[in-house]
């Protein structure tokens, strides 16, 4: 049982990282170098909601099993 929470976090961990890779930049220099047309060309608005949910949920699944595995060792 804990092999495969352990394997299920890793794998959650890894693509949580790989998701808030992904989501785009807020500010910084970005807009007065024409951060703003690259993201009307490569991406909307609605990638970045599926991506916030998308993280949202692996967040979700990384806390459950970082508690469960708590849980697990302490038995």
């Amino acid at each position: 049982m804990v092999t495969l929470v352990e394997t299920l976090e890793i794998a959650a961990c890894l693509m949580l990282i790989m998701l808030v890779l992904m989501q785009p930049g807020r500010g910084g220099m970005g807009p007065s170098f024409g951060g703003r047309a690259t993201q009307q060309v490569f991406g909307s608005a609605a990638t970045s909601k599926i991506l916030m949910r998308a993280t949202f949920i692996l967040a979700a699944v990384v806390l459950v099993a970082t508690v469960l595995l708590a849980w697990l060792s302490s038995r």
